[in-house]
């Protein structure tokens, strides 16, 4: 019923991509169970901070298979299950944005061990890190920020909340029902490159996000650029009155790790977008792009 997951990724923003993930599988009894986890090759360039936070070496990742090619081994893990995570915010930003590379849009439950112990041990703690909490329950985590030493910490940290909380276990038989069934069958079988880079639908809270970071990030503000390959639809006059309210700019140039967004019109090359893959940026349809710019202009106004 129970799998706990950590991933390490090419960095601690929004943006970031699986370097490794680990899956543990928790027994009936809430015992550690099956595990698997592998090092990732992510589509975008790690930061070296993140690396050496996670002690992964560039030739590491340049040997490792893509989340893709190791997707059918997570299905066990992964299908009819709750998932658990220690700061469950990140690992479903990654895990979401591996599943849109391969067209999935499934949703699986997550359990935060970071919000239920700060719920469950209140103020007997005064930091409520894995390393911290695994101390308050006398467990072992040798190897922090490995993703297989911190997914068996959470398995375990989870088990002890479980027994110290009905609410935890009552709210884990709410949330049964809304386990995803998941299968091979998910999986594209001959994706296509142009698939890879197809920018995807977003909702607001996730351009949200995007507006925050944008406005956020001194490179972005340094050159304020978007950048557009292909045709918009709604016309280049339009965008320009959107991208001119929202403080920005539009200008022909290719992706940096400066530029605020790309936007993929129709008809669009692959270049730009590979690129802001590569610096991490955000590739939006049309649809989104207008909606971010709205977004923008309108947090610009409320500072």
């Amino acid at each position: 019923m129970f799998t706990a997951i950590d991933f390490e990724g090419t960095s601690r923003e929004g943006s970031a991509r699986a370097t490794e993930v680990a899956v543990v599988s928790l027994t009936e009894s809430l015992g550690i169970g099956d595990s698997f986890e592998s090092v990732l090759n992510p589509p975008i360039q790690p930061k070296k901070e993140s690396l050496s936070y996670a002690r992964l070496s560039k030739n590491q990742i340049a040997c490792a298979p893509s989340f893709q090619e190791i997707f059918p081994s997570l299905i066990p893990f992964l299908s009819g299950k709750i998932l658990i995570a220690h700061n469950k915010i990140y690992e479903i930003g990654v895990l979401s944005r591996e599943f849109a590379d391969m067209s999935i849009h499934v949703e699986p439950p997550f359990i935060c061990t970071l919000e239920w112990s700060r719920q469950i041990l209140k103020h007997k703690l005064s930091n409520y890190t894995l390393l911290d909490v695994c101390g308050y329950y006398d467990i072992d985590l040798l190897n922090p920020h490995e993703a297989l030493a911190d997914a068996t910490a959470t398995a375990q940290v989870f088990a002890k909340l479980y027994e110290d909380s009905s609410i935890l276990r009552d709210f884990c038989r709410d949330i049964a029902c809304h386990a995803v069934e998941m299968s091979s069958k998910d999986l594209p079988k001959n994706p296509q490159i142009r698939d890879r880079f197809t920018a995807v639908s977003l909702g607001r809270d996730d351009l949200l996000v995007i507006a925050s970071e944008i406005l956020n990030n001194s490179k972005v503000m340094q050159s304020k650029f978007v950048v557009v390959t292909g045709k918009i639809l709604a016309g280049q006059s339009r965008l320009d009155e959107f991208i001119e309210q929202a403080g920005l700019r539009f200008k022909e140039t290719p992706t940096t790790e400066g530029t605020a967004f790309v936007i993929q019109g129709h008809a669009g090359g692959l270049s730009k977008i590979k690129k802001a893959h590569l610096y991490g940026r955000p590739v939006l349809t049309e649809p989104d792009a207008f909606e971010l710019l709205e977004i923008i202009t309108e947090m610009r106004m409320e500072r």
